[in-house]
């Protein structure tokens, strides 16, 4: 696999609707004023950073006497031609993509919450139409995103994706700036590049049953792969049970450079501080339904097999500052609206983190590599004794930092307890 080289640490600027302004070396700042009370576990890892493919992004928020918005934001280890396996990091843009295509079916009397019902019409792909749902018992785009969000449900993704199919996504991606982005295949080990490419047909039903629209199968006209080329992790890899000695080929997989999602969190949060062509076309009303599932626990949600009887704890999701601490959390001025991805030894989290209380708020997106065997499909990855403490302990580090941050205006956060944040 390829070599990793530990870059310089870069501080990037920027200013509303105007983009990045500059990069400069911030090396010392980050070693300096963050890292130097972290713990040795904490250093030790840092210190193997190419060992661990670890790249973040932090960025300050400062605001103007309006509240404006203006971002500063470090990272470290930065390179999107350093592949990491996205996972469901990829349910934040698909969600948006979903509400989007949605949005524009309205003239049928189609919305976000209107039953949609998958048929089959290729290989690998399967029906549905019902399921058991405390509030309605059928399907909907608007339930997807809410379990995408709330949990990182791995079957809702996979139902939007072929809601969206491979064109329409890329398209959209393309759009906003986002062209080496890849969203290519279902969470399905089963289907392979070409099955990916053709997605179900598919329509959406009036509350008596009537057709208000039919999606026929889409084919992707293109078979998409990573801007990367060839790339393979890991030195083997285990499949059925057998161990062969290559590492796993990622060529036709999801890519999700970090810093793109950085940048996507940013538009969901933010949307009027970015520059309008990375926004998405969302309503505000979709913007505030995105926002509420990315921060609620499980528990707060309608859904009864999301409890923390089922499993389904508090920091389910939460690795950045929670890491995956099993009880209740009770701090309700801390608010975390992220997505997190964990898979074949890759940990990722992209969130936003605000302190009503204590006037504090940040973006942290962070990602680390946690397979020191190097073989794919082991289950032997290093997530709860390196990958969760590290995040979890970056989170509270940038955390206390920015409590002690002086800041010229203060940010107005109160909103934040209203439903539409």
């Amino acid at each position: 696999m390829k070599a990793y080289i530990i870059s310089s640490v870069l501080f990037i600027s920027i200013s509303i609707n105007t983009g990045y302004a500059q990069i400069i070396r911030g090396e010392e700042f980050l070693r300096d004023s963050i890292f130097i009370n972290a713990s040795p576990l904490f250093k030790n890892i840092l210190a193997k950073a190419d060992t661990y493919k670890i790249q973040f992004i932090y960025t300050q928020i400062n605001r103007d006497k309006n509240n404006q918005i203006t971002y500063h934001t470090y990272s470290y280890h930065l390179d999107s031609s350093h592949y990491f396996y996205p996972a469901s990091l990829v349910k934040m843009p698909l969600s948006a993509i979903a509400l989007e295509k949605t949005a524009d079916l309205k003239v049928y009397g189609v919305d976000k919450f209107t039953q949609i019902a998958f048929d089959s019409a290729f290989s690998c792909q399967s029906t549905l139409q019902t399921y058991k749902n405390p509030k309605q018992g059928y399907p909907s785009i608007g339930d997807f995103v809410k379990r995408m969000m709330l949990v990182s449900d791995n079957e809702s993704y996979s139902r939007a994706f072929e809601y969206c199919g491979q064109d329409y996504l890329h398209k959209r991606l393309s759009e906003m700036g986002y062209t080496g982005v890849r969203i290519t295949h279902r969470f399905n080990p089963l289907c392979d590049s070409i099955e990916n490419r053709y997605t179900n047909p598919l329509r959406f039903l009036g509350k008596k049953g009537e057709l208000l629209y039919k999606q026929e199968m889409q084919i992707s006209k293109e078979k998409l792969q990573n801007p990367l080329g060839k790339t393979i992790v890991g030195r083997s890899n285990i499949i059925e049970g057998k161990l062969f000695p290559q590492g796993r080929n990622f060529t036709f997989s999801n890519y999700l450079p970090l810093e793109k999602a950085h940048q996507m969190i940013q538009s969901i949060l933010f949307p009027s501080s970015m520059p309008k062509r990375s926004r998405f076309n969302l309503a505000e009303a979709d913007y505030a339904f995105i926002r509420k599932y990315m921060r609620l626990y499980p528990r707060q949600s309608e859904y009864e097999e999301y409890t923390l009887k089922k499993g389904y704890f508090d920091a389910w999701k939460k690795y950045l500052y929670y890491g995956r601490d099993t009880e209740n959390i009770k701090n309700e001025n801390l608010r975390i609206y992220n997505v997190v991805g964990m898979s074949y030894g890759f940990l990722a989290d992209c969130a936003y983190i605000a302190d009503i209380e204590k006037n504090v708020d940040f973006f942290l997106s962070a990602v680390i590599y946690t397979n020191q065997s190097e073989i794919i499909n082991s289950g032997n990855y290093e997530y709860q004794t390196i990958g969760l403490p590290f995040l979890k302990e970056l989170g509270r580090l940038i955390y206390a930092y920015e409590i002690k941050r002086k800041k010229e205006y203060n940010p107005e956060l109160r909103k934040l307890l209203s439903e539409n944040y």
